[in-house]
Formats: structure tokens, sequence, C-alpha cells
């Protein structure tokens, strides 16, 4: 019989401030390693880092749901992982309809309204040219 091993890099709820949101690991027997779910902020990369678990090392994303304990991590797990594998396959997630949905929403919803400045114009507190 196939070994299952599964590893819990958080399991706290939407409301949770004293442990990391949820996300498990599943890692196949054909050697795939599968995320489920992926927490909020660097949640995947601090309890990955604690057991080991690189996260350029995720091969596929499950989205459970579209609650964002469950899912706003995504961007912080893609970024580090193509930061660390630059040569990497694109990262498959599976989700439903509904969750792709909340996934463009939020996605969307994080627009910075970002403003250059040119090197003569950069100046810091004091009023000295940075």
């Amino acid at each position: 019989m196939p070994e299952m091993k599964i590893s819990f890099l958080g399991t706290g709820s939407g409301t949770s401030t004293n442990r990391a949101h949820t996300a498990l690991v599943y890692d196949c027997d054909d050697g795939t390693r599968l995320l489920i779910d992926t927490s909020s902020g660097n949640s995947v990369a601090r309890g990955g880092s604690a057991l080991g678990i690189p996260v350029e090392g995720f091969d596929k994303v499950l989205l459970s749901h579209h609650h964002p304990d469950h899912m706003s991590g995504l961007m912080f797990v893609q970024f580090l992982r193509a930061r660390a594998r630059r040569d990497a396959p694109p990262l498959e997630i599976y989700l439903t309809s509904e969750t792709l949905e909340w996934a463009i929403k939020m996605c969307n919803s994080t627009y910075l309204n970002v403003v250059e400045v040119d090197q003569e114009g950069a100046k810091n507190s004091d009023g000295r040219q940075v």
C-alpha cells in the first residue's frame, strides 16, 4: 500500500491571530508535491521552512474554497517560487469556478497606485537627494 505523507503548515481559523491560516502539503507517490490551500501572507514559506519544505518545491495547488484565510497567500507563494526557480513550469492551480471568481477579485482589488519618481526627484525626509 502506498504511503501517504501530509504536513500541516497552518491550521488556524479565519480569525486566528496566534496560528497560521490553513495550508497542508501532500507528498504524492509519484513525487508531486501538492499544496492544499495557501494560507495568508508568508505562512506557507515559514511553516515549510520549519519542516524542510521549500516553497519552490510545490508543483500544484488545490484551493479548497474562496475564503481569504485559505487562498490569500497564493501570490506570495508564486512570487517566492518564481524567484527561486526561474526555469520552473507554471504552477498548476486547481479550484472551483466560484473560487476562481474570488481569486480574480482578490488580484484585482490589490492594485496599488504606483507613482514613478525620477532619480533626480527622489529625496529623503531631510530634503537630501537619495
